[in-house]
């Protein structure tokens, strides 16, 4: 098996990366309104959750990354 058909992701992996990367983004979006809309905070905690959810958009940018990084991965070889 030569090195190009090991990194070749498969469409069930695209697939499946795709409904996790929706899930974990639908959760977050979630969890981040929830947040944003019912946590009354001042000062330092203010602080600590500004830097938290940053924390929570550069994961779901990450994910969404990897997502169509892997799908272009896919489609080149396909051609």
């Amino acid at each position: 098996m030569s090195q190009q058909e090991q990194v070749r992701p498969d469409n069930s992996t695209v697939t499946s990366r795709l409904v996790i990367t929706l899930l974990f983004t639908a959760v977050q979006v979630w969890a981040l309104v929830l947040v944003i809309n019912r946590f009354p905070a001042e000062g330092l905690v203010q602080l600590a959750l500004a830097v938290a959810l940053a924390g929570t958009v550069l994961s779901v940018l990450n994910a969404w990354e990897e997502v169509l990084l892997s799908s272009r991965r896919g489609s080149r070889r396909d051609r």
